[in-house]
Formats: C-alpha cells, structure tokens, sequence
C-alpha cells in the first residue's frame, strides 16, 4: 500500500488490520487480570469496612472501661482517706485512754 504524506512523497507503509477474535484474544488477559483486581479490591474495602466496625466495639469496650477504672479508683481513694482518718481518731483515743490511765 503506497501513501502520500503532506510533503508529497511516496511513503511505503504497512497496515495491519485486526479482526474482533484477535483483538479479544489479546484483551482477555488483560480483561481477566482487571476482574482479578477488582475482585481483590472488592476483598478489601470489605475487610476495611469490617475492621472499622471492630474498631468501633473496641473503643466502645474500652470506653466503658476507662468510665469503671475510674469510678473504682474514686471509691478506693475514698475508701483509703475514710480508713486514714479512721485510724488517727482510733489513734488518738488509744493514747488518750493510756495517758489517762498513767495519771491515774
């Protein structure tokens, strides 16, 4: 096949022409490659949509665990300050009664 280009020369070219099966042949590995991928990627925002879901009770549990470690940690800071002063008045009456018994 002889083709003229713009300057008006003689070009000799060579046209392949390709029929549909061909043309199929060479997209359909590419075509199944592109199915695996999207399947992968599928398999993955699936995973990810699965994993914020585990975030979300996680941080639910530890919330609620966070709220009893201090509500206890209240209670024992308030258990020990009530058995300090218990013990300075239990104390106190202690030696009170043992210097009133020396006076006596």
């Amino acid at each position: 096949m002889c083709i003229r280009d713009r300057y008006q020369r003689r070009v000799r070219a060579v046209v392949a022409v390709r029929t549909k099966k061909e043309s199929q042949r060479r997209l359909s590995p590419l075509t199944k490659q592109l199915s695996r991928c999207a399947a992968t990627l599928t398999t993955l925002i699936e995973g990810q949509e699965e994993i914020k879901v585990r975030e979300h009770r996680h941080r639910i549990t530890i919330e609620s665990n966070n709220t009893r470690v201090a509500v206890r940690w209240v209670f024992e800071a308030l258990a020990l300050l009530g058995m300090s002063v218990g013990q300075v008045f239990y104390l106190r009456r202690v030696f009170a009664k043992k210097k009133n018994t020396r006076s006596a």
